[in-house]
């Protein structure tokens, strides 16, 4: 069971391989479009490592150093297909190349070694056992190692980094199960963790492409939801927190096919190109533009011809997106479009020739490498092609009107009226000793009056000792303080006449003061006599009492 669903799962691998649609001529050269977008070809650089087609595919680039990784040997069967990768300086000068035993998928620049994951088949009848590999070569491809991925069943479709780890993603056949994987490696090739995205009974899932939004970081799977019972594909995406390879969302799209690139703008909006079917019944390409959350804003199909995009890029506002189109013959097509899908640009990248194809593209500054081939000499061969891409310049901003500064001088002579009002205060200090009654009148209408009594009648009983005693501490505080001295401040203002009214008996300091003694001996005495008058009273009733 599990070889017949290999079988029917590499059919449809190499089938997808194998599609290829064919457009039109048109001249190529310094080309400018109506917008201002001006696309120049550097260099065209073509390789033909054998007599049998050869397919170049991917392009990564390091420093100067372009690489090609794609397929050579390609027979009617492809069994004799193999895998190489090509090292050209600057895109012009071919320094080394490495054969792969396998098919390539891919290539990453990772660690300072380039990494290219690839498929190791083994076909018996019309079975086919898949065999999962990375090949890791040093950047001048002088030594590199292979290492077997371990997948149950395996098929590597593509690698990316975010420069502190790598990932690499592909196709995985397990028992009961035919899903995506993807697996992260740290520095030193060491798996950390696999995601595997969740898949329905009766379906499969199938990876074309990797990539990793800007602005939350996560990681975007795009491929392919496949119902075996029909065979029909429908684009598929996974959105996955590359932190610990969890699931964020798992998106199917509206779109009849399978999609095969994305690439992302500042904003984090996903722009994700692929094969679809259109209107017309033919197989052409969409675009399908999502927010950073994976919600759809926008999608293009373009139905005039039969357009296949199968790589694209983002810069500076612009998509720029590269494959073939058909017109009596395939010529490899750059395109170019605004971040709301419209087609601005559409020529072809070799004006020479008719029977051409581009399938990947790198954006490096302001100029992309991009993978493809041709069949000029007869047999399909390896080409390069080298673009300068000149977005048009930002619209000027809008005049402004000049700004006039003027400055005048103006004098006026006020007349002011002030009138001045001068306050003098004068305190007047007025050491007063009251024993009766004063009153003080001012400007101000405050009267006061002070009522003291020095003397007072005391009436005693026989049983008010203790009043008596109350009574004599009475007098004593209320002379105390009749005979404190006071010291009235008065503020008058000299514009104001001050009319004071005083009237008062005043004593001497040393009358008063002998009054009081006078009192409190008078007071003491009273106090002495009736105290003795009781214990002789309490003594001689008491001898009565004896007597008796």
């Amino acid at each position: 069971m599990g070889k017949h669903v290999i079988t029917v799962i590499a059919s449809i691998a190499i089938v997808a391989l194998l599609v290829q649609a064919y457009p039109q001529a048109h001249p190529g050269g310094i080309i400018q479009s109506q917008e201002g977008f001006v696309l120049e070809v550097l260099h065209i650089t073509k390789s033909n490592p054998t007599r049998n087609d050869d397919q170049a595919m991917w392009v990564c680039e390091n420093n100067g150093m372009v690489y090609l990784v794609g397929f050579i040997n390609i027979t009617r069967d492809f069994q004799t297909a193999r895998g190489r990768v090509e090292a050209w300086l600057n895109g012009v000068e071919l320094k080394s190349h490495i054969n792969i035993d396998g098919h390539p998928s891919g290539c990453a620049i990772f660690s300072s070694h380039l990494v290219i994951p690839f498929t190791n088949i083994t076909l018996t009848g019309l079975l086919a056992d898949l065999k999962a590999k990375l090949m890791i070569s040093k950047l001048d491809l002088s030594n590199y190692t292979i290492r077997d991925l371990e997948w149950v069943q395996g098929n590597p479709s593509s690698a990316i980094t975010d420069g502190e780890y790598l990932y690499v993603g592909g196709i995985e056949i397990r028992p009961l199960e035919i899903t995506a994987r993807v697996d992260k490696f740290d520095r030193d090739f060491n798996r950390v963790v696999v995601f595997r995205p969740k898949v329905e009974p009766g379906y499969a899932i199938q990876l074309g492409g990797l990539g990793l939004e800007p602005t939350k970081g996560y990681l975007w799977i795009v491929g392919a939801k496949i119902d075996l019972s029909s065979l029909a594909l429908r684009w598929f995406i996974s959105i996955v927190d590359p932190r610990d390879m969890s699931s964020v969302k798992n998106l199917t799209l509206d779109v009849e096919g399978s999609a095969s690139s994305i690439a992302f703008d500042g904003e984090g909006n996903a722009y994700v190109v692929g094969l679809t079917r259109l209107q017309t019944g033919f197989v052409g390409s969409a675009v399908v533009k999502l927010s950073s959350d994976g919600s759809i804003l926008k999608v293009a199909r373009f139905n005039d011809t039969i357009t296949v995009i199968r790589d694209v890029a983002y810069t500076q506002g612009y998509l720029v997106a590269v494959g073939e189109e058909y017109g009596g013959y395939v010529r490899s097509t750059i395109y170019v479009l605004d971040r709301d899908l419209n087609m601005l640009v559409k020529r072809h990248l070799d004006e020479k020739a008719y029977d051409s194809y581009a399938y990947g593209i790198l954006l490096v500054g302001d100029v992309a490498y991009i993978a493809g081939f041709d069949r000029e000499p007869g047999d399909l061969q390896w080409v390069l092609y080298v673009v300068r891409l000149q977005p048009p310049p930002p619209p000027p901003p809008t005049p402004v009107p000049p700004t006039v500064t003027v400055t005048e001088t103006v004098t006026v002579t006020l007349t002011t009226t002030v009138t001045q009002t001068t306050t003098v205060t004068t305190t007047m200090v007025r050491p007063v000793t009251v024993t009766l009654t004063q009153t003080i009148t001012t400007t101000t209408t405050e009267v006061r009056t002070l009522t003291q009594t020095v003397e007072r009648t005391i009436t005693q009983t026989t049983t008010a000792t203790q009043f008596l005693t109350t009574t004599v501490r009475e007098v004593v505080r209320e002379t105390l303080r009749v005979t404190e001295t006071r010291t009235e401040v008065t503020t008058v203002r000299e514009t104001v006449r001050e009319v004071q009214t005083l009237t008062s008996t005043v004593t001497s300091f040393e009358t008063l003061v002998k009054t009081i003694k006078e009192e409190t001996l008078r007071a003491d005495v009273t106090i002495a006599a009736f105290i003795a008058g009781l214990l002789i009273a309490l003594i001689v009733s008491r001898l009565l009492l004896r007597r008796s």
